[in-house]
């Protein structure tokens, strides 16, 4: 006679119970195995999407850029390379100073803080470019600082993040040449084309410049929502003090920078003249 369990089910029946259960649970962690899989493969897909149109965008925004500028406002800025000698203080010495300031301030976790500082040491985007010539401000000028940030920033990153990071990690950081190098040529050559083509029709490259600066609404936004979906577990846990500090980084060196340069507008008026 088999022996009996309280419920009145048979050992057999316990045995075979217990398989099915560790059969479903072996299904269930084989389906949830490959649903993280899938997952990951999607986000995968998803940053590569991403990255393509933002270097395709990039590269739309700079030949509209330059279509939209003429070769002798560069040499003007070269010939007087007062601004951007200011701009590339404010972008080098200024915004780390403010990010690693702000840091301490708000004592920010070390992973954060040292997202901030990395953040603010990099040099400046062909976003700003962009803004630029919607503003009606100096494009050259703009493009100029682009360039040449990308350029410095192979000996400046490395070394305000050596000269910054210490208050977080021991640990050496490493810079990624290769996107600078990359990025410094999706700004430069796409420009330079755009300028060829301004010189030989300025009626095409007001066409292209008008063409490529609406694309590139279209590319900045539906970059912003790929990015946003990608990293959006990532934003709604981040800290209120992180959101704070990426407002107040880039708005802190706005101000300083501006009242910077005002004052030396002010004070070099008498020494030109």
């Amino acid at each position: 006679m088999k022996p009996t369990w309280p419920e009145g089910l048979t050992t057999s029946q316990i045995t075979h119970g217990v398989e099915d259960l560790r059969d479903g649970l072996n299904d269930s962690s084989a389906k949830d195995g490959q649903t993280a899989l899938e997952l990951s493969e999607w986000l995968v897909k998803l940053d590569l999407a991403a990255t393509l149109l933002m270097n395709f965008n990039t590269v739309t925004l700079m030949l509209g850029m330059g279509a939209a500028t003429y070769w002798k406002e560069f040499w003007e800025h070269m010939r007087r390379p007062w601004a951007c000698l200011v701009g590339m203080t404010c972008q080098f010495v200024l915004l780390p100073a403010v990010g690693f300031g702000l840091c301490l301030a708000f004592h920010l976790l070390p992973y954060e803080a040292l997202g901030v500082l990395i953040l603010a040491c990099c040099p400046g985007g062909a976003f700003s470019n962009f803004f630029t010539f919607w503003v009606d401000g100096d494009l050259a000028l703009s493009i100029m600082m682009t360039a040449l940030s990308s350029m410095l920033a192979f000996g400046v990153m490395p070394l305000n993040i050596w000269l910054y990071s210490w208050r977080w990690t021991n640990q050496e950081l490493q810079v990624p040449y290769i996107k600078i190098l990359i990025s410094l040529v999706i700004v430069t050559l796409p420009v330079i084309a755009g300028m060829v083509i301004r010189h030989c029709s300025r009626k095409w490259a007001n066409y292209i410049s008008k063409v490529c600066s609406v694309l590139g609404w279209a590319g900045a936004l539906t970059c912003g929502a790929l990015l946003m979906l990608r990293y959006w577990t990532t934003i709604v846990r981040s800290s209120i003090y992180l959101v704070i500090i990426a407002a107040l980084t880039p708005l802190t060196g706005f101000v300083v920078a501006y009242i910077i340069v005002k004052t030396l507008c002010f004070v070099s008026i008498p020494l030109l003249v």
